[in-house]
């Protein structure tokens, strides 16, 4: 067996083609491993993502703290507004009852005062009807 040959070809073109071969990959070696993480650049983007999500819990608990502060704030202005607004309602509901009470008071006035007027006339009617009726009886009977 021949050792100076590899399959059917020579030693030195073998050793020149794996150069060749060898050369490609340090080049790509070269190129792709300064761009690689290392154990620190992970750790480093792991202490970056656990601190963003703790300041993403911090924000979130703040926002939280601030809409039930704002969401009490409304419910204590929206009561306020409601017992102001019922208290309006409630005086303007005295002064509707004070004027129904004082119209209801007139109309009772003016319809005691047509109602004497109404009695007064048919009285006047009935009284000079009788001395009519009194006056033609004695002229018809002397």
């Amino acid at each position: 067996m021949n050792t100076n040959t590899i399959g059917k070809r020579s030693i030195e073109d073998y050793d020149t083609e794996m150069e060749t071969r060898v050369s490609v990959l340090e080049a790509r070696f070269d190129t792709i491993l300064p761009t690689l993480a290392t154990k620190v650049d992970v750790e480093q983007l792991r202490r970056e993502i656990v601190e963003s999500r703790l300041e993403h819990v911090k924000t979130r608990d703040e926002l939280h703290v601030d809409s039930a502060k704002t969401r009490e704030e409304l419910h204590s202005e929206i009561a306020k507004t409601r017992d102001s607004t019922r208290s309006e309602i409630h005086a303007l509901e005295i002064k509707m009852d004070a004027r129904f009470d004082a119209q209801s008071a007139q109309m009772q006035r003016m319809y005691s005062s047509a109602l004497r007027w109404m009695v007064a006339t048919l009285v006047t009617i009935v009284i000079t009807q009788s001395a009519l009726i009194v006056s033609v009886l004695r002229v018809i009977h002397p």
